[in-house]
């Protein structure tokens, strides 16, 4: 009986197990995001003392998802040289910018990528975090697979808690929710987390549009940055909480 009670406690450790970069943000109430690649039209840039950007916006989305605030980040500028050990000494909790996948990157250095969230050409534009904490990497994949798959089923900004239009778009955001609570849950986050962050940032296509869509100074075509039924790259994978 013993035995059993230490197995079941040992058990139950495991469960209640978080990622040890979670924790930290939590316990600090910030997101140290880095950012890289600083010039004007670029992913991240400089205005007026803060860092604004398409990339920067992935950072304000999680740190939404997690502190409940898109104002509790902290950007840290870095450069070609200095980017990477941000990452892996922990200065930075994820790193976003003109940083994109590679086979060298991926295998040599100690660096993991989440999900693209960019396509040029033959480059993947991805987060990225440290290696070894596999839980954080879980959080960042699916907060960012979560405003891909809003844009997918037609949930935004206006309509994820207000009026919906027609009743497909009703049931999606039903069954969206129903996957938030689980999903939630099983990251580590409060239940309500993908909703709140899809409230301040929108999905992903209004992060977009504020970038590189009608908003922007310049308008560029989504192309490989549309969502896979209309011919683009993104996907979700499905948003099943059961194995």
């Amino acid at each position: 009986m013993k035995r059993i009670l230490i197995y079941f406690l040992i058990c139950l450790s495991f469960a209640l197990a978080q990622s040890p970069t979670l924790e930290r943000i939590k316990e600090h109430n910030e997101l140290n995001c880095g950012v890289s690649g600083l010039q004007a039209g670029s992913f991240v840039e400089l205005v007026d003392g803060g860092l604004i950007g398409f990339s920067a916006e992935f950072c304000r989305a999680i740190a939404v998802a997690i502190l409940d605030s898109s104002q509790n980040v902290i950007y840290i500028p870095l450069n070609g040289q200095s980017q990477f050990p941000s990452i892996t000494s922990g200065d930075s909790d994820i790193l976003v910018g003109d940083i994109s996948l590679s086979a060298i990157r991926d295998i040599a250095l100690s660096i993991e990528f989440g999900p693209a969230y960019f396509h040029k050409d033959d480059k993947h534009y991805a987060p990225v975090i440290a290696e070894g904490d596999s839980d954080w990497k879980e959080i960042v994949s699916w907060l960012i697979f979560a405003l891909i798959q809003a844009e997918e089923w037609g949930l935004n900004s206006d309509n994820i808690d207000g009026p919906v239009e027609g009743e497909t778009n009703l049931v999606r955001r039903d069954l969206f929710a129903n996957y938030e609570a689980g999903l939630s849950k099983q990251i580590g986050l409060e239940p309500n987390s993908l909703s709140r962050m899809i409230r301040a940032v929108g999905n992903y296509g209004e992060i977009y549009d504020r970038h590189f869509g009608s908003q922007a100074l310049v308008s560029t075509p989504r192309g490989l940055n549309d969502i896979w039924q209309n011919g683009g790259m993104l996907y979700a994978p499905p948003f099943s909480t059961s194995p």
